[in-house]
């Protein structure tokens, strides 16, 4: 950062520990976002997460610094608070962490439900700061894409994964599902989450 003055936000690769649990390196390798790919070197990306993350403070202050209302999304919030800033996104080559999900299917699941939950509310209520996660790295990033859109995608990815016999992601991602309808039929104000 300090010899690019276009970086404002710079994050590090997510990886499987050597040593993880069957169950944690399934989940990391099924869930989309569990794990970074790897880069050879600084590359625009969405993949600049809470966990391990460096950012410039002034430019932190100046946007406002984490949106207290949203209950999730706060990694997508604050990756576009710094791009419409002005400053690029980046993961860094060779800088590693491991950001593991709950250690057993059930509290994945719970984690999941709560997770879906959340996203309604958001969804709901503060739909101007619901954006699009993609899986990879990308340079030219899409800000939205249509609830349809992403409702299709959701069927297709569950239809994909079903062949492959991705059974973890299927679990955790009929639980979010089922958290998200719940919560966008239950919540009916602001003050609920």
């Amino acid at each position: 950062m300090e010899n690019d003055v276009s970086i404002g936000m710079a994050g590090g690769i997510n990886v499987i520990p050597e040593d993880a649990p069957f169950f944690i390196r399934r989940a990391m390798r099924e869930i989309p976002r569990r794990t970074t790919p790897p880069v050879d070197e600084v590359t625009d990306s969405d993949l600049a997460e809470h966990p391990l993350l460096i950012l410039r403070k002034d430019v932190f202050i100046r946007i406002g610094g984490e949106n207290e209302l949203i209950p999730r999304g706060l990694d997508p919030y604050l990756r576009q608070e710094f791009r419409k800033a002005g400053y690029r996104v980046v993961v860094v080559p060779g800088v590693t962490y491991s950001h593991l999900p709950p250690a057993t299917l059930f509290k994945l699941i719970k984690q999941f439900y709560r997770n879906g939950k959340q996203a309604a509310f958001c969804n709901k209520f503060y739909p101007q700061w619901v954006f699009e996660t993609p899986d990879n790295h990308v340079k030219d990033f899409l800000e939205r894409r249509p609830f349809v859109y992403r409702a299709a995608r959701y069927v297709v990815n569950v239809v994909r994964k079903s062949f492959r016999g991705h059974w973890v992601y299927l679990t955790v991602s009929f639980a979010y599902a089922v958290g998200y309808m719940w919560g966008y039929v239950r919540y009916r104000d602001e003050a609920q989450v």
